[in-house]
């Protein structure tokens, strides 16, 4: 495996750890504050419902903005590898823009 496969699975390997922390983060952190509120201030246990509710939209609207921000940049590179792939093939890329 040369270092730009290594380098690719990685980068994967880091994606999927920071997809998980950013879906688990939210509602973990609602829930215990909910269940704080309930115990210092006898809020009814519907909050720890809300707070869980709550915590898994962030969590997916978060992860969903992650996964969407690391399509936009593999569109880029493959456009960059492509427009690369086109200049080698027309040369130095020179003299197409037909003037």
């Amino acid at each position: 495996m040369d270092n730009k496969q290594l380098m690719r699975v990685l980068s994967r390997l880091t994606l999927l750890t920071q997809l998980g922390l950013t879906f688990i983060t939210p509602p973990l952190l609602l829930l215990f504050g909910a269940m704080w509120l309930e115990e210092r201030y006898g809020v009814g246990e519907w909050i720890v419902i809300a707070a869980l509710i709550v915590g898994l939209l962030s969590g997916g609207c978060g992860a969903y903005s992650l996964i969407a921000a690391e399509l936009r940049k593999d569109r880029r590179e493959e456009g960059k590898k492509s427009r690369s792939a086109e200049k080698k093939e027309n040369g130095s890329g020179k003299g197409t823009t037909g003037t």
